[in-house]
């Protein structure tokens, strides 16, 4: 019998109560009660209990184990009462004949009409002018704009409206010109796919805040046509280590350009590590900065925020837990929020320098210990080959790790230096230039 519950598992005969039967179905486990028929009863074999041995106790003799005889007994023949199963008769019946009348099919006669002419109107075919399509061959370029530092160059060639800017995709053929922030290593590999279909301009952005060094380093691209600058003085630096081909200077592209502003009072520092390049001299001069600002806020003299790219081990420093130090992530965006709240800014390279732009008190570190390099696979860390010749240019007046008064050194900060208004002046410059810019560039293409 299948449960009526689950009608899945099946009832398992559990007792006989007083007028039911009680089930138990074998898989969802409810129980099921039926009636017992009045007219046939189930007889079911009664239980036979075993008849009860007796087994003499064994008496020790000397030594012998008496023999003990088991009586003999028989097995009582149970009958078991054969049921008789019931026979049920199906009635016999003769299905009915049906008489299905016939059914007469009418026809219909379709009705006979003429269908309307419809005269369609005349209609002219208006002329359609289509416009003359631009050779996109001769007018199109691409730029590799690192962390949108490109940006101010594609507004001035989207003003000027003669150039599009395509994606940097190196099936593009003939192109007008290509702008990019390096011209070093991986990159020279995309640059040659442009030049071997067609492109025979390459021109070079700033890739960082500061004068490009890089070339000091890894000569450049050798199908560069020349390179856009921040100032005259970014042009004074890169001619002292024999940088060659074409300079134009056309202004500060970073963020908006503002005089200094004194703080009265010096209380918040903002701390900006140089961001994880693998190399342990910047880690080493990361630890050495935070190392004599930690003691400020130790004492209570400053609030130091410590604003880190990545993780903070990364830029060899771990963190501090003190009520004065306060630690937030930052990103290589260009943004210049933080360094706006901030009495003074303390950081190395882009982030130092935009901070200068901003008018804010700003000190450097290792501006003359740490030589410009990078780490190449496999072969180490790599430096500049001309520093000793432009050092004195480039160093920013305040550092941090060449003054044993680091408080005092923070309190000059705050004040209008004219070292520093004369660093800016030569480094920092003036403002973008879009026509300096197209000028530049147009007497090329």
């Amino acid at each position: 019998m299948k449960c009526p519950r689950c009608e899945v598992g099946r009832l398992r005969f559990v007792k006989q109560m007083t007028n039911v039967y009680k089930w138990r179905c074998s898989i969802c486990g409810k129980f099921t009660f039926s009636p017992i028929p009045d007219e046939e009863e189930i007889e079911r074999p009664a239980k036979v209990r075993a008849p009860k041995i007796r087994v003499p106790k064994i008496r020790k003799s000397e030594g012998r184990l008496a023999k003990v005889g088991v009586p003999k007994f028989r097995v009582p023949k149970i009958r078991v009462p054969k049921i008789k199963a019931l026979k049920i008769r199906e009635p016999k019946f003769k299905v009915p004949k049906v008489r299905v009348p016939k059914v007469r099919v009418l026809k219909v006669r379709e009705p006979k009409f003429k269908a309307p002419k419809v005269r369609e109107p005349k209609m002219k075919v208006p002329k359609i002018k289509v416009p003359k399509v631009r050779d996109l061959s001769t007018n199109t370029y691409v730029i590799f704009n690192h962390q949108n530092k490109g940006q101010k160059y594609i507004e001035a060639l989207e003003k000027h409206g003669k150039y599009e800017q395509l994606l940097e995709d190196i099936r593009h053929k003939h192109l007008a010109f290509a702008v990019t922030d390096t011209d070093i290593l991986g990159r020279t590999v995309r640059l040659d796919q442009f030049r071997r279909r067609g492109c025979a301009f390459f021109f070079v952005i700033p890739h960082t805040a500061r004068p490009n060094l890089i070339n000091d380093i890894i000569a450049p691209w050798e199908h560069t046509t020349a390179q856009f600058v921040v100032s005259q003085g970014h042009v004074e630096i890169m001619r002292l280590y024999g940088y060659e081909k074409p300079l134009h200077p056309v202004g500060w592209t970073l963020c908006p350009i503002r005089k200094f502003t004194p703080r009265p009072e010096m209380r918040h520092v903002l701390f900006a590590p140089i961001h994880p390049r693998c190399s342990r001299i910047d880690q080493d001069a990361n630890r050495k900065t935070f190392r004599r600002l930690y003691k400020l806020a130790k004492a209570g003299d400053i609030i130091l925020t410590v604003r880190f790219i990545k993780s903070l081990p990364e830029s060899g420093l771990r963190q501090v837990r003190h009520p004065n130090v306060i630690y937030t992530p930052g990103r290589m965006n260009q943004g210049y929020e933080q360094i706006d709240n901030a009495d003074v800014v303390i950081s190395h390279q882009t982030f130092a320098w935009i901070a200068v732009a901003r008018g804010v008190p700003t000190v450097m570190m290792a501006n003359r210990t740490l030589k410009t390099h990078i780490e190449l696979p496999g072969r180490g860390v790599q430096f500049v080959k001309n520093w000793d010749k432009y050092v004195d240019r480039l160093a920013y007046p305040l550092d941090i790790l060449e003054t044993r008064n680091t408080l005092g050194l923070l309190h000059r900060a705050c004040t209008d230096d004219p070292e520093v208004a004369e660093w800016k002046r030569r480094m920092i410059g003036t403002p973008f230039s879009a026509d300096r810019f197209l000028r530049a560039l147009l007497q090329y293409l």
